[in-house]
């Protein structure tokens, strides 16, 4: 079987939505032949075979210039989208092509000149949550996908579920293939935390809440003066700056850290705290949860975690956002509650490998 995977980013550039697709297509059958096609941040190379994926990579891009507070320069999205089509004819037919939910721009500009099927992986439906000009180009361009697409893949049962009622989506349209976590990631036996320790990962960009978390955190240190913060993650150089500006003592912002490194943060952290105002499906708390640490995060409208990852009372809490002090401190103070909801996740998580997912995604391909 021959499938495009026509991608906003892919590694190395990594955030939620290229580990999900990664993790996912380098699954797939090795009988298969799989292109990936992408935009060329940050000076990749611009053709690669990765992990027996043909990487086929277009442009040059700056990542902070393109991700920029969470939006996508619509200059920059109309020329990625000329690209990818270009790239696309050059490489002829396949027998299924796969877009990501982002860049909106690709598919309504290149859908007409592909014969396969064409599926799009959404991980979040945003129409009707944005207010403004952008709101509205929003909805058009996810509207066009909704209707066009031969078949779509949800990341959870609520994404689907916006698909049917947002965009009118037939049911039988629809699958969900979740996010999973890599076998690498998950803990063996408990190990051993370090008291206190809070950690945040993913991208440093306002939706997600990492001002605010620092300002929590100045208050959490009155009364648990041995906590600590750990930040790993990069964003806008500005935004980052105006982020350590707010750090107080026992706070550390610790970059982009390799996978074995990112393991040990995992694994010595008491808790992951994810403040997020919008997010699809948290890859990070997967894999924090698979090191027996479970997650705080926010009741946030667009915080989808909240109801696929976050289960409120068993592999973590769900709090509203002015709440989250206090379900910080109730669980620094409280062992037994700590210790049954990193016990949970943990079990949680070893149900959600990546290997399950991709087998999903493959039955997937093969009937459409």
């Amino acid at each position: 079987m021959k499938v495009a995977f026509v991608l906003e980013s892919y590694p190395p550039h990594i955030g939620g939505s290229e580990s999900r697709a990664y993790n996912l297509i380098k699954r797939l059958p090795k009988s298969w032949e799989i292109h990936v096609i992408t935009p060329c941040f940050d000076y990749a190379k611009k053709e690669e075979v990765r992990e027996n994926v043909f990487v086929h990579r277009f442009g040059a891009y700056h990542s902070f210039s393109y991700f920029k507070n969470g939006s996508r320069p619509l200059s920059l999205s109309l020329d990625i989208s000329q690209r990818a089509l270009f790239t696309l004819k050059k490489l002829g037919s396949f027998d299924a092509c796969v877009y990501s939910e982002w860049n909106l721009l690709t598919f309504a500009l290149t859908h007409a000149f592909v014969s396969s099927p064409k599926l799009v992986d959404w991980c979040e439906v945003l129409a009707g949550r944005i207010a403004g000009l952008a709101g509205v180009l929003e909805a058009l361009l996810e509207k066009n996908l909704a209707q066009r697409a031969t078949h779509h893949i949800a990341v959870n049962e609520k994404v689907k579920e916006l698909l049917k009622n947002v965009h009118k989506v037939d049911s039988k349209r629809i699958s969900v293939v979740q996010n999973g976590v890599d076998e690498r990631f998950i803990a063996s036996s408990f190990p051993k935390k370090q008291s206190g320790r809070l950690l945040y990962v993913g991208r440093l960009t306002p939706h997600k809440g990492v001002h605010s978390l620092l300002m929590v955190f100045s208050r959490l240190r009155k009364t648990h003066p041995y906590a600590t913060l750990h930040i790993v993650g990069a964003g806008d150089p500005s935004y980052t700056l105006s982020l350590k500006k707010l750090a107080v003592e026992g706070v550390e912002f610790l970059g982009v850290l390799s996978e074995s490194e990112l393991i040990e943060e995992y694994r010595s952290a008491q808790l992951l705290v994810l403040p997020s105002e919008r997010e699809g499906s948290s890859l990070v708390s997967l894999e924090a949860m698979a090191n027996y640490t479970p997650v705080v995060t926010i009741d946030a409208p667009l915080n989808l975690s909240k109801s696929d990852t976050v289960i409120h009372g068993f592999n973590g809490l769900v709090v509203k956002p002015s709440n989250l002090l206090d379900a910080l401190q109730a669980v620094l103070s409280d062992e037994t509650l700590w210790k049954s909801l990193s016990q949970n996740a943990n079990l949680y998580a070893k149900e959600r490998s990546w290997s399950k997912c991709a087998k999903k995604l493959e039955e997937v391909l093969k009937s459409v």
